[in-house]
Formats: structure tokens, C-alpha cells, sequence
């Protein structure tokens, strides 16, 4: 498929963010699945906090993920989620901010706080084949 990375998939969000990671084997099905994340939980945030949340990692193919160690049912995989960067000196701030937020305005599948020793990052998730579960959780990775 031939990705216009100018593409914007909201008002804020582009093609280029979605792929930022890895670009193999993306099709509509991950577009559009990226578009309604976007929309239904990524904007509603932005749009309050007027200020860029920056993507670590959005679309991963299979390959891709499981090079990573990701999960066999990642929601990566099909656009479905999106990690978003925390700054290392204030990640706390941000997470007291972020948060609240993705509760009151997101409709989301899945708020999950992860950290390593080196990073931190939040993963957003929203989907259309089942009801979103609303689930927060946090996560320590080695």
C-alpha cells in the first residue's frame, strides 16, 4: 500500500505517526483502525491539554512486534493501540494529567502505565470488534 505520510488521520494525528515504527504490511484496515483511535481517545485529550502527545510506537506488523516482544495479540498489530512518550523528569506529572483525561473523555479498551528502567510511556487503546473494556493498569517491564 502507498502510504501518504502527510496523510492526516485526525486533526492532529498523520500517516507518518501511525507508521513511525514500522511501516510493513499496513493496510486500510490499519488506517482506518488508527483513525478511530485517534478520534475516539487520542483528540478528545489534545484537544484539552493543547499540547502535542508524542507516539512512541503505534502500528507494529507481526514481525515487527514480535522482534519487540510483543504480545501474539497486540493491538499494535492492527492499529488498534498507541503508546504514548512520557518525559523521564516529570512522567509522574504527566500520568497525573493524562490520565484523568483518557478516564472522563476517552472511550478506550485499555489504559496501561508501562516503565523500564530506562523509559516510561502510556499505552492507549481503543477497538471495534468488542465493547472497550475501560481497564487501567500499570506495568513494570525489565
Amino acid at each position: 500500500m502507498d502510504l501518504d505520510l502527510k496523510e492526516r488521520i485526525s486533526q492532529h494525528f498523520l500517516v507518518a505517526e501511525v507508521v513511525k515504527t514500522c511501516s510493513e504490511d499496513v493496510d486500510n484496515t490499519v488506517i482506518n483502525n488508527a483513525r478511530r483511535l485517534a478520534e475516539t481517545c487520542l483528540e478528545p485529550v489534545r484537544c484539552r491539554i493543547n499540547r502535542p502527545l508524542i507516539v512512541n510506537s503505534w502500528y507494529r506488523s507481526v514481525k515487527y512486534n514480535a522482534s519487540v516482544g510483543g504480545k501474539r495479540s497486540s493491538q499494535h498489530i492492527r492499529g488498534e493501540a498507541v503508546d504514548i512518550h512520557l518525559d523521564a523528569d516529570c512522567w509522574k506529572i504527566q500520568l497525573g494529567e493524562l490520565v484523568p483525561l483518557f478516564k472522563h473523555y476517552a472511550d478506550y479498551d485499555q489504559l496501561i502505565v508501562e516503565s523500564s528502567p530506562t523509559a516510561h510511556w502510556l499505552h492507549v487503546s481503543h477497538t471495534e470488534r468488542h465493547e472497550n473494556r475501560h481497564q487501567y493498569l500499570r506495568i513494570k517491564t525489565h
